[in-house]
Parts: C-alpha cells; structure tokens; sequence
C-alpha cells in the first residue's frame, strides 16, 4: 500500500501559486530546451497533434488542420498552475472513489453513474444539506481510515474536503467536479490570472505537464537551454552563432588547439612569396614550365609539389594527396620526359610548345581567379554566390573543378576561402553546425571561411576544432529497418550491441568476396535461386547487402520500425555471419537513443521500403545531424528502454486525421459535405474488424503497404460471405495510403538500376556508318524485358531550349485558351523516368538526341547541361534550381510537393544518348566542357560492314557488275590516299540503307530492285562526293568523266560506263584490290 500523504489547504496552495508568479514569473522572451521541445511534440502526438516551436512563439497544428499560436511564455507560465491541479486532483479522486461507492445513498433513480454523481455534487454544495454533509463526512472518514489514515488525520482531511464540494471558490473552481475533461480549466486560467478564451490552452498545458511523466521530468530544465547556438542570440548570422558554439566548445572543454597563429602565418608568408599572383604572372616563358609542374627529377619546389607534398602546408592548409599527376592538367613524366595531359585513361602527349601553351592557359587562369577573390568584397552567402557564378563565367573549366586551383586561391586568400578542397568535407562539417551547404563548390567554401573569420581562427585551427568536437571522419547515415515480417529484432539486437539484415539462406556474405567487395552478380544468382526474386528485385536486394557490408567506423546506423525512428547505432564493426538469427548478417555497434517515441524524419518515406539504404534527403540529412551531435545522447542498457510505435494505432490515428479533412464524392446524397464524425468512426471501426491475411492476429491499420490492402481487397471481393461494408472501408483506407504515398514519397535520383550502357553517350563517326541504327539496336536490348521508354529527337540550327526543355504556351481546348507549361522531348522523358523511379521497379528511359551537333547545344541545353555530371551511380552530380513554371508542371505531374521540385536532377533510370557527324556541313562546334561530360562511342569506317552485301550491273556502254561495299572501301580509299580526306568524310556500309541493297535472296546476293540503287547512288553517292566530301577535287576524282563541270553531267556518264567514272585505272587500282 503506498504512504497516504495529508492533503494541502487548497486556498493556500492557492496563494502560494499567485505569489509564486507575482515574484518569478516575467513577461522576457524564453529559449525551450531540446529536450523540452522534444517531449512536448511526443506529448501531443498521440492525438494527432504537432508542433513547431521558434524562437518565441510557437504554432500548433491539430489533428483537423487548425492552428493554434501561443508564446513561449505560456509553457513556462503554465508549470506553475501544476501544483495547484495536482493537488486538485487528489481531493478529487477521493471525493469520487467516496461518492461511487455509496452513490445510492445519495441519489436515487435509473440515472447512469456519472449523472448521479453530478446531482450528487450538486446537493452537496447546495441550501440545507447538513444531512447530507454528515453522511458524506461520515463516508469519506471510512474511506480514509481503510486506507490507514489516523483518526486526527483523517478528520482534517475530511473538512476540507467537504469545502472542496461545498466551496468551488475556494480554490478558484468553475466547472462542475463530476466534468472529467475539464475540472481543472477554471482553476488554472484563475491562478494564472488569464481570463481570455484564447487563453485557455494554458490549462491544457498544464495537464499535459500532469499527465505525461516524461514530459513532466523536463519541466525542472525547461529554461536551461542546452544547446548553445540558442545561447546565440545576439549573434548576427548562423556563421558567428557557429564560430560562438566552438569556441564556447574549447572554452569549456579546456581543448588545447594544436596549430598555432605564428606558425600558420609563417608558412602563408612564405608560401605568398613565392607563389603570389604578381610573381606567377612575371614567369617568364623559360621558367613558367619548371615553377609550375611537376617536371623530370627533384623538383620539389614548383608550385604543385608545394601544394600536395609540402609537410607544412599539407597539415595547416588541407591535403590534396590522391590520385595521379594528371589532376594538375599538366606535368612531365619522369621516365620518357613526355609532357603529358588528359587523364589517365586518355593520356594526351604533348610537344614543348603544347605544354608551354597549355602551362600559359593555366597559369593566367589562377592569376585571374586570385584577382577575382581578392577584389571581391565577400559578408554575406549572397556575396559568396556570386563569386562563384563570377569564377566559373570568367575562369571556367577546367579549372573551377580542380582541388589544388581552389587550395592555392584558399592560401592567397586565407580570409576568404577555407582550406576544406573536398565537397564531402564542406558539407559535413556544414552539417554539423546545422549550416544548410549551398550547392555550390566556392560558396561552401566561403561559408566556412565566414566562421573561421567570426572565431579569428586559420583554417589549421578551425580544423583542429572540429576534429575534436566531431571526429576525423565524415559520416554516412544508413536507415537500417528492424523489422521483418515476423517480429522487430530492435530490443534483441540492443540487447547484443549489434544490427543486422536478413537473406539468411544465401550464407555468409564473405563467400562472395570478390577483389576488393562482393560480387554482386552471384548473390543476385543466390537470391533468385534461394527466394525466387525477380532478375531486378534480386538486383536491388544484393545492392543493400553490399551496402550493408560495406558500412565502417564511419557509418551511423538509423535504426527504424517503418516510419519511426528507434534509434543511432555506430561504431559499427566487422561483419561476422550468425546462421541462428533470421537476420543473420550482422555487424557490432554501440545502440544510442536521441529520438523521442514516435519521432520520424521530416521525409519520412525516404528509404521506407529498404532495408539499408543510404539517407541522403537534405531535410533528413539536417534532422539526423543535430539529433546526432546535438541530441540528449544517452546509451542504451536495458532492453525495454526502446519504446516501438504500435502501427495499428498510429495509422488508424493518421486515417482518422484524414478523413477529417475530405469531403463525401460526387453520387452521394450530401455529395462535397465533410463526414460527421459518427461515420468516421464506423469507418474506422469496420477496418479494425477487418483481419490482414498477410499478418496473422492484426487488423488492416496494421500495414501502410498498398499492394497488402490491395489483396485484401481481393481477399473480400471473392468471399463467399461478402460484406459490401468492409470492402467500402478498405478501399477508403486504401485511398488515404495512396494519396500519402503520393504527396510524401521523397523524389528518388538513385534507383540502383544496373546497366552495361553509358548514361551519357554520342555515337560519333563517318556518314554510313550505322550511328543511328547502333543506337536503335541498344536502345531496344536495353528497354527488353521492362516497361521502359525511349523518345527520339532531331536537332536543327533553328533548334531552341524552349522546345527542348518546355516553356509556357497558350494552350486551346475548342473553346477557350489558357497558358501552361508544354514540356519539350527532355522534360518529357524526365518525367517518365522520375516516375519510374519512385516505383518499387524502375524502369529505363531513354532520350535520343539525332545530330546533336547541328544545334547550338550550349544555347539548347542551358542549365540542364549542368546535371549532365553524373556521379559514379550515374545520378546528377549538381543539382539545378527550377523555374516556377517547371516547379508547377513537375509537382503536377509527379504529384509531389512543389518544395520538393526546386531543385532537379537526373536520375540514373535515364540516359540521354546522341549521334554526331562532324564532317558535316553547317554544324556547330562543341566545347570542351560539354564534351567532357559525354561517353564519346567512335564507329570505325568499315565496323558492321559484313551486314551488308548487294550486288548489281552498272554502266550502259561498258558494264560491270559491281558490289557496293567493295566500291565504297575503294572510293574510301582513293579519297584517303590521294586527297588526304580525313576518315570522317568517308563513307561507311550503311551509306546506302539496307532497303536499298535488299537482294534477291540469302543465297543469291544479287541486289533486287538494280535501278533503283542507280538513282540513288547518283543522288546520294555521287552528290555526296561532288558537294562535299571531294568538292575540292572533284575534277581529279571524276576523271573518267569528259565532263565534270556539272554534277548532271557526272551522273550522265555513270549510266554510260559506271565505276570508270573515277578513272581508267581505278578497277585495277583500287576496285580490284578490296575484293579481299
């Protein structure tokens, strides 16, 4: 039995509460704790609620979508009412244990228990109830003497607690007792001295601090705000509150930062005395070579050595060690002296004047770049933006994208540029000071170097920081699913300090150890074969236990249950196999809890369906960053400390929540009426008697799957016993979970579609030689089997980004004319393939761009030409912002929230491939630039030519029977040796299309229909030959002609005597000898 503890004078609790306030209580603005903050949200979730508290007011959004906004001062406000209503609460429970147990004696009648304890009240605080007031003392001194009460005791009790019911003004009281929802609004908003309707949540937050103990553990801490950067306030921007946080950081840690002020500027000074602006741009031509580059023999004192194997420089000014020579575009390879660019798989050698030239080109480029940092005036993330897009348009390729070009412009520049050359790197640590990273590579850049002014700190010593305070790696978040669908293996695994995934039947993962990682072809076999997955779900599967494998040190695991988010495990360890387990690949890892019960990602889709998948939304990104680093961190002991979200009544809670919101269809009686309330609850009260056949014992509110509700659907559609009721409801479910599916899956770029073909490739090559058809014929081995798409377009000199791309048009329907966004062939693939991609089976999409060449493509492809950078999954590697008009059209078309369509980028189901001939007349030059971001496919001149045969009688006066694909390489080459014509000018097999040389059977390869290959080899062998190709040399190549003034005259004489058109020796020279 616990201790009876004596009941408080109310109206002195009451007293004591106004004093309270009047002595402690201001009006200032007050900073929430994390924890606070985090508590409160989980409090009010249960019904459906959320909140979002800023810096002084906050704004709570109920289940029906009404806002409600109070200051910060209330939650403070409303702790100190907690005294008075729990102690209100204990004289009441009493009061009712009392009147229920003697309830008869009281009120007589058939009324319901509550309405008799109402009059019940009701008389007792009435005229002439002394009877009444001695019975009820008289039961209230049993009540307490049965629970151990002393008589003296018990008779004090026992008067005030007849005031409490006699008395409501005592302690401040309103309502009725017997109200169960709301005795204690009166008290509360009078003690607090709030009289306003709208201020009556107050009291509601008063109870919640009664009602939730984990949320009532915060109350004592409420106002000591543990995160610094709230400490910040009177910081100017984000950047000085994180350079504030650090140095609070070494303050209060006492770290000792090892990079110290002297030395750092000793090495800038001397590092800028040999290497400043001013003396790169006075090197003469004699000397630019061996200051610059890496050359033959010990140079150890160029500026590129400097850079990346300088001891000093390396550690206080950031490493770009790594990779090759070639990274610097240009240096001298110490066994042949060969001056060497390209890449080292496109090794370009270089003659002296080539390398000086090029060494010129690189050299005025980090001139100017340091000439542009140095002259810009950079306060602000707009100043740093700016920079940027002034870089690239100015200074360009390749340069921008050089690590060692950034580094020196950060050690000419220290106080504009940090010394983090890795775009991994900024934005880690931008993430870690809860910095959103721009997109830009010189703007993340200038970010940090922003903090590192407001801590006066050189990078050297911002770096040491940080070290410290986060670690000396970047980590990767993985949301790791607990669940299979049997049972949630969270507590079991805590329990172990370890995760997992499952796919038991395949054995071990290091059986598949192939090089350096797994091969994923033979697991992909094993799982087919184990489980009977499909060609691309065994795919998929195999990737996420390659990743899986693959996760380090470096990994923070993110435990989930669907949605919700359990918990961070890291330090992960090495793999070890345990075949007792369902999920038995595992990996060590240390559980830690920094989520609220219930807490979910801000796209909480994200990842959903997988079991390992690598977090990569910038809004979950930001989210796990600060609960990682920022969290009240505690590790996990006990098992039961993990608290796991019943799905059946989150999601009954969430349908609830919806179907608040919709509106009765059309074909309905009140067709556009809201539902009552009474037919949301049949609703709902008819899918929890709904079983889920796929889940034993559950309800369907047990899944949020959509193929499971589906063959529920099925399952009551064919019942013998059909219940038309049910199926309503369902299919009313159904509809909630497809509506969320659409609006809150996460837009998906890597759909971990495996493929041989190149993302981005042009087919380049002589006319005739099958670009186009190799195109088609890849196109349709990639798109077998799948329910992909391909789309082909032919680029003109008139060819535009509006039609391209889309823009907006007037668009008629027969009656009337309205403007909206028309996408071009590229938004229209897009589209399909980002479709695709949210799909649990992408599909390939395919965009063929036809002599891309003939258009200005840079004007064409505008700033899409920026996500034709693809990473190593074949994704965008830069993503670019979208206009307003593209945003619309998108999140129609996607059915997704326009935020989530700002920026783009492309998907790696989608490959753009192009044809180009660039011996053609009127086509445009590329840069290089776009060309570095294309596959370029060469077609020899002669490849595919053994699918082609055809032969046929030419020449009326002198005949000949001739084959056509030997008279081409003969023409080819004559043209090649005698007039020096390049290989693009040639003419490859296809030349002549395939419909044209049809013969007459496989057997007989004699051309079918012979005139008209005559016509059009006049039409377009010989014009080809007369305008194009030998238009400068004509009159020699046709030298078997009496005339050749005239391309008629030319065709003439090839009726009359055929191949002797390009001279009396050409059969013998040139003809014969290729018949071989």
């Amino acid at each position: 039995m616990n201790e009876y503890i004596a009941l408080r004078d109310l109206g002195n609790v009451v007293e004591n509460t106004k004093k309270r306030i009047a002595t402690e209580f201001t009006n200032e603005d007050v900073g929430l704790s994390n924890g606070f903050k985090r508590a409160f949200a989980a409090a009010i979730s249960g019904s459906g609620n959320s909140i979002q508290i800023k810096k002084t007011t906050s704004v709570i959004t109920t289940s029906a979508n009404q806002q409600i906004f109070l200051p910060n001062q209330w939650f403070v406000l409303a702790a100190y009412a907690v005294d008075l209503v729990n102690e209100i609460v204990r004289y009441r429970n009493i009061t009712e244990a009392v009147l229920e147990a003697n309830i008869d004696s009281y009120v007589t009648g058939t009324d319901n228990l509550v309405k008799k304890k109402q009059k019940a009240y009701d008389i007792l605080k009435g005229e002439n109830n002394g009877d009444i007031i001695t019975r009820f003392k008289g039961d209230i001194l049993t009540y307490l003497r049965n629970k151990g009460v002393l008589q003296e005791q018990a008779e004090k009790d026992a008067d005030l607690l007849i005031r409490f019911v006699s008395d409501e003004a005592w302690w401040l009281g309103g309502k009725n007792i017997s109200r169960s929802n709301d005795f204690y609004v009166s008290p509360t908003l009078a003690v607090l001295n709030l009289v306003n309707a709208s201020q009556s949540y107050v009291a509601t937050i008063t109870w919640l601090y009664i009602n939730d103990a984990e949320l009532a553990k915060e109350l004592a801490t409420m106002t000591v705000v543990d995160d610094v950067f709230d400490m910040e306030d009177e910081a100017q921007n984000e950047y000085e509150r994180a350079a504030r946080y650090l140095q609070s950081y070494v303050s209060e840690t006492g770290f000792e930062i090892p990079a110290k002020k002297d030395e750092i500027e000793y090495i800038l000074r001397d590092f800028n005395t040999r290497f400043s602006p001013d003396i790169l741009a006075a090197l003469s031509d004699d000397e630019l070579l061996n200051y610059l580059f890496y050359t033959v023999g010990e140079n150890q004192d160029s500026l590129c050595c400097w850079l990346e194997m300088n001891k000093e420089c390396r550690w206080h000014f950031g490493s770009i060690s790594g990779g090759s020579a070639y990274k610097f575009g240009l240096f001298q390879k110490q066994k042949t002296g060969e001056w060497t660019t390209g890449s080292p798989q496109k090794p370009q050698v270089l003659t002296e004047d080539e390398a000086l030239e090029l060494g010129r080109n690189i050299r005025d480029a980090l001139v100017k770049a340091a000439e542009i940092v140095q002259n810009a005036t950079l306060d602000s993330f707009a100043d740093y933006e700016q920079l940027d897009a002034t870089l690239w348009s100015e200074v360009g390729e390749p340069y921008c994208n050089w690590g060692w070009f950034h580094k020196y412009l950060a050690m000419v520049c220290p106080d504009k540029l940090s010394c983090f050359h890795s775009s991994d790197w900024q934005r880690h640590i931008l993430y870690a000071l809860k910095i959103k990273p721009s997109d830009r590579y010189f703007t993340r850049s200038g970010q940090l170097a922003m903090i590192e002014n407001y801590a006066n700190w050189y990078y050297g010593e911002f770096k040491d920081v940080l070290f410290e305070r986060f670690g000396g790696d970047i980590i990767q978040f993985v949301r790791i699913g607990t669940s299979d669908e049997t049972k949630n293996y969270a507590a079991e695994w805590n329990q172990k300090s370890v995760v997992g995934i499952g796919w038991r039947n395949i054995g071990s993962l290091e059986e598949y150890v192939a090089g350096e990682g797994l091969d994923k072809g033979a697991i992909s076999e094993a799982l087919k074969e184990k489980y009977g997955y499909a060609e691309n779900v065994a795919s998929r599967k195999a990737g996420e236990l390659i990743r899986f494998h693959k996760t380090d040190s470096s990994t923070v695991m993110v435990a989930m249950d669907g949605e919700s988010l359990l918990a961070f495990v890291d330090e992960i360890g090495n793999y070890f196999y345990d075949a007792t387990s369902e999920m038995a690949n595992m990996k060590p890892g240390t559980w830690h809890r920094n989520f609220a019960s219930g807490e979910q990602l801000p796209v909480k889709t994200e990842g959903k369906l997988t079991s390992c998948y690598s977090l990569t939304d910038e809004e979950n990104l930001m989210f796990l960053y600060e609960r990682y680093y920022y969290g009240s961190e505690e590790i996990i002991d006990e098992v039961d400390e993990i608290e796991f979200d019943n799905p059946e009544e989150r999601n009954k809670r969430n349908f609830r929540a919806w179907m608040e919101t919709q509106v009765k269809p059309e074909g309905d009686s009140d067709a556009g009426q809201p539902y009552t309330a009474n037919s949301i609850n049949q609703y709902v009260s008819n899918i929890s008697n709904t079983p889920l056949p796929s889940h034993e014992g559950h309800s369907v509110f047990f899944t949020d799957a959509v193929v499971e509700v589906q063959d529920c659907i099925v399952m009551l559609e064919t019942s013998e016993r059909k219940n038309n009721t049910q199926r309503s409801a369902v299919k009313k479910y159904l509809m909630y979970l497809m509506a969320l599916q659409e609006v809150n899956m996460p837009l998906i770029y890597n759909t971990e579609l495996e493929t041989e073909y190149e993302r981005n490739r042009i087919v380049f090559g002589a006319p005739g030689t099958g670009k186009s058809f190799n195109l088609k014929r890849d196109c349709e081995a990639c798109l077998k089997d799948t329910t992909g798409s391909y789309e082909r377009v032919t680029f003109h000199p008139d060819y535009t980004y509006s039609q391209f791309v889309g823009t907006y048009k007037p668009v008629s329907d027969g009656a009337t004319i309205r403007y909206e966004f028309v996408p071009g062939p590229f938004m229209r693939v897009y589209v399909e393939a980002m479709k695709s991609a949210r799909s649990l089976n992408p599909q390939p999409h395919i965009l063929i761009i036809e002599e891309i060449n003939r258009a200005k493509v840079a004007a064409v492809f505008g700033d899409v030409f920026q996500l034709l950078d693809r990473d190593d999954d074949g994704v965008s590697e830069y993503e670019i912002q979208t206009s307003e008009d593209i945003r619309k059209y998108l999140a129609a078309e996607l059915k997704c929230d326009i935020d989530k369509c700002k920026k783009i980028k492309i998907p790696n189901n989608m490959f753009i491939w192009a044809t180009m001939n660039s011996a053609d007349q009127g086509v445009f030059p590329m840069d290089t630039a776009f060309k570095r971001r294309w596959n370029f496919e060469y077609l020899g001149i002669n490849e595919n030519q053994s699918k082609i045969k055809g032969r046929v009688s030419v020449g009326s006066s002198v005949v000949q029977e001739i084959e056509w694909n030997v008279l081409r390489r003969a023409i080819n080459e004559k043209l090649a040796k005698e007039y020096k014509v390049n290989e693009d000018k040639l003419m490859g097999p296809f030349f002549i299309s395939k419909r044209v040389l049809k013969t007459v059977s496989e057997d007989d390869d004699t051309i079918k229909d012979a005139a008209r290959f005559i016509e059009v080899f006049k039409s377009k062998v010989i014009m080809y030959l007369y305008e194009d190709a030998a238009k400068q040399h004509k009159h020699k190549l046709f030298s078997g002609c009496e005339d050749t003034t005239k391309y008629s005259a030319v065709c003439d004489s090839f009726d009359e005597i055929g191949i002797q058109i390009f001279g009396e020796d050409f059969e013998e020279v040139y003809y014969n000898p290729q018949k071989g």
